[in-house]
């Protein structure tokens, strides 16, 4: 399987290195407490971000 990013075109905000762990996989306790990258603190900009894909469902 090749990796994500050679096959689909990342955001431009992940384009210039800005792809580092914390954007790539939210720390869900920082985020409860109201720390860690805006993507995921912002759930309008998180949504706007966020594809959801087969397989799961998502109740807004």
């Amino acid at each position: 399987m090749k990796p994500f990013h050679t096959i689909a075109v990342p955001h431009d905000d992940i384009l210039p290195d800005r792809l580092t762990l914390d954007v790539f996989a939210a720390d869900l306790w920082e985020v409860y407490h109201g720390h860690g990258p805006e993507e995921y603190r912002d759930p309008d900009l998180f949504f706007q971000k966020t594809y959801p894909t087969e397989g799961r469902s998502i109740a807004y």
